[in-house]
Parts: structure tokens; sequence; C-alpha cells
């Protein structure tokens, strides 16, 4: 049932999906990719305290989500699952806990930081069977270079469940996205009730920055601000998490 959770992290990184790992507040995440197709993934993760806490609620519900119990974040589980993926390889990975700064009895927020290389990323996304059927991400050729692109809206947003085992849970389930438009206060409210009173202020602060930068040429892009060869893709995790509009960005380099 739980396959490599922690592995997920590192290819939701190097596949750019780390914007969807509903349990972070802010997720900066640094690409270089190389005209061949091959570059590196630079990302850092922080969760605070209340999503510490209601993640680690889950720990008892399996044997494959007790390690929750001591933290989200394990260095050895994911070098351990990161052979599994051929076209992966992890340079660096660190963590770190950070003391609740008012109440010592709440758990400690965490920080993930990870670089990652990949020699082909036609060949990471081609791994991942569920990424081929659900077209959440795809890279084409064409005359005027390769396209890498990212569409994300509720018909395909539960192939992340796949993709994230650690979200294929009823409970985690309900923080995403529901069929019918979703009203924003309607949905505060709620995680008010899930996560309690600083949930709301969390989730409206947390945000997700992912910066691509291309070593060749930036052909075009759809979505995001350009600066150069660097395409900057910033939005509020709650956009995510309410999809009432889909997410459809890209970007053509050579």
């Amino acid at each position: 049932m739980m396959k490599a959770a922690n592995l997920k992290y590192g290819l939701a990184v190097l596949a750019l999906l780390t914007l969807f790992v509903i349990s972070s507040c802010t997720m900066t995440n640094h690409v270089a990719l190389n005209s061949d197709g091959s570059g590196t993934a630079e990302a850092e993760v922080e969760i605070a305290s209340a999503f510490v806490e209601y993640l680690q609620s889950f720990s008892f519900l399996s044997p494959d989500l007790a390690y929750l119990a001591d933290g989200i974040f394990h260095e050895d589980r994911i070098q351990q699952e990161a052979g599994t993926n051929p076209h992966v390889n992890i340079v660096k990975i660190s963590t770190e806990k950070k003391p609740h700064p008012s109440d010592s009895s709440r758990a400690p927020s965490e920080k993930l930081t990870m670089k990652l290389t990949f020699a082909s990323i036609d060949k990471l996304i081609s791994h991942e069977d569920t990424l081929v059927e659900s077209d959440i991400l795809t890279l084409t050729q064409s005359n005027a270079g390769q396209t890498l692109s990212i569409y994300l809206d509720k018909s395909n947003f539960k192939q992340l469940y796949t993709l994230f085992p650690m979200l294929n849970n009823p409970l985690l389930e309900g923080l995403g996205p529901s069929e019918e438009p979703t009203d924003e206060q309607e949905y505060m409210d709620m995680m008010a009730g899930v996560l309690g009173n600083e949930g709301p202020g969390l989730l409206k602060a947390s945000k997700v920055d992912l910066v691509v930068s291309v070593k060749g040429q930036l052909v075009q892009q759809t979505g995001g601000r350009v600066a150069g060869n660097t395409v900057t893709f910033s939005l509020p995790l709650l956009r995510v998490l309410l999809l009432n509009e889909a997410l459809d960005y890209s970007l053509t380099f050579k």
C-alpha cells in the first residue's frame, strides 16, 4: 500500500510536482534544465507545526504510516528508496526540526532540503505510468524545441493519490478539491475544524515557488514570470487545493 512515500517527495521535485504536496506550508523549487533534457532540481520544503501534527495523527492507522510519529521527513528512507528509479540521483538530503516558538508541547516544524540530478526528464516522466496516463506532466518534441507542460484539474487530481501513496487516505483526500466549485471561505472554515484556529492563516500564507532555468534557449512559456532564461511560477497553495480553475503551465526550450 505505502510504496516509497519519501521517494515520491524526490520524484515530485524532479517531475515538477512538488506544488501538489498537501502537507507543505512553504516550498521553493529550482529546476535547471539542459538542452538535452538532463538537469538538476533543488527543493526546500517547510512544514509548520500544525501540519506536522495533522499528518502525525495518521501514524496509528497503518504500520506503513507508523514512521510519521517520529517526524515527516527521514533521510534514510529517502536514500533507501532512491534506487528504485534509475533516472534519479539524490546528491544531497538534509532535514531540520525547529521547536514551536511559544509552546514546547507542540510538534516542531520540519524542513527538508534536497538536491537531485536526472539524466533525462523524458525518461523520468515515462518511468511513472501515472504521469503518462494522466497528462499531469508531459514532454513533447517539435521543431520549436521541447515543451514541458503541467496540467492539473479536478478530472486528473485523483491520479496524485497513486503518485503519492501517503495521500491515499480518506482523511487526506478530504483536503483536496471537490467535484463542485468550492467557496474559499467555506473551505477555510472547514480547515479551522481540521487543523485548529491557526489552520486558515497557515493555508493563506502557504505558497509554492517553482523556478525553472533553461541552460539553452527559452523559446516561450505559458504562465509565470520571465527573466532571461528563467521562468518563475508562483501560486498560493489554496488555489491548488480548491482547483476552481485548472492549473495550466508550460515552457518550450532547446
